[in-house]
């Protein structure tokens, strides 16, 4: 009996083992399988990823290489500008940044006698405008022609006047006027008047009393220095230089005018024309000082006074504050 127990339970266990045999090992190897595909699945995304980045990183490389070729290729858009070297001589700067000189400046109440005077330079073969300055003056002006040396030269022989002011390129790029050689100048030569003066003499004890007296203002400026040397120098009366006026027209001639009157203690006329020159060109010390000068001569220092403030309100003017201090400290 025993034995037929032991017997059955071997036989259970045996018929045990194989069912676990049979059922395990499909699922070990099922498991396996599994395992091993999903390894291969997750090498082959990885790989997938890695070529897909690498063909990303090698483009872009492409790309880097592509700009970096053509922007040693070719040249930039915009050339760097050099530095202009500082020139301290005032005629290098002149003739390096300067193209247009101004003839001669006018009031509103003149712009037709301009106009003339427009006409008559560009006769001469230059290309000339007449600028609106916003203050109340026109400015006649031309550009300066390639062989500007031997124009000048001709100019001044001739007594004309000029100066050359600040460029004013966008201006002239509207105007878009063109530049030549002026071969042959042509200036009209004004008449000149004979005037025969018999030159008075003066004893050497009143010459020298007369440079003795007044202390300040009968010293001049190096201005107006250079217009009383230009009236010796051209001998020219006033009735000459008024005439000269009449044709045409400037800063120059008027102060020497006023200057030539004031010399002969015409301290009204000598007034009125200093005013005339601030007319024509405001920024100018010599006429408004002169005028201050006329005026104080004329008895009226509290006006000369006002003069000269109006002068330094917009001008720095050394000469100007010297004068001023002097007339404020009630010096004649």
């Amino acid at each position: 009996m025993r034995d037929i127990d032991a017997l059955s339970r071997r036989c259970k266990i045996y018929q045990l083992k194989r069912v676990v045999k049979f059922v395990i090992f499909p699922i070990v190897l099922l498991f396996a399988i599994g395992w091993s595909g999903w390894i291969a699945f997750d090498s082959s995304k990885k790989s997938a990823d890695y070529k897909e980045e690498k063909k990303k990183i090698e483009e872009k490389v492409k790309k880097d290489e592509i700009v970096s070729k053509n922007s040693i290729e070719q040249p930039p858009l915009v050339k760097p500008t050099k530095k202009s070297s500082s020139v301290s001589d005032k005629k290098k700067r002149f003739v390096s940044g300067v193209k247009v000189i101004q003839f001669v400046a006018s009031s509103k109440k003149y712009y037709n006698t301009l106009k003339e005077e427009k006409k008559k330079f560009e006769q001469m073969g230059f290309s000339c405008y007449i600028k609106d300055s916003n203050d109340g003056f026109f400015k006649l002006r031309c550009l300066i022609p390639e062989n500007f040396k031997q124009v000048s030269k001709v100019l001044k022989s001739r007594g004309i006047d000029f100066f050359l002011p600040t460029e004013e390129k966008e201006y002239l790029e509207k105007l878009s006027l063109k530049t030549s050689n002026i071969s042959s100048l042509y200036v009209p030569k004004l008449e000149e008047k004979k005037v025969i003066k018999k030159d008075k003499q003066i004893p050497k004890e009143d010459t020298e009393k007369k440079i003795v007296k007044n202390t300040y203002f009968t010293e001049t400026t190096p201005n107006e220095k250079r217009v009383s040397s230009l009236i010796a120098t051209k001998k020219a009366t006033i009735d000459e230089l008024i005439s000269q006026y009449t044709h045409r027209p400037g800063f120059t001639r008027a102060i020497m005018i006023a200057r030539a009157f004031y010399n002969k203690k015409e301290f009204k006329n000598a007034a009125k024309w200093a005013k005339k020159a601030n007319s024509l060109d405001r920024e100018r010390e010599e006429g408004w000082i002169l005028y201050a000068k006329s005026v104080n001569a004329l008895g009226q220092r509290e006006r000369a006074i006002k003069i000269l403030k109006v002068y330094l309100n917009f001008k720095s003017s050394e000469e100007a504050r010297k004068l001023l201090m002097q007339l404020e400290r009630g010096m004649r």
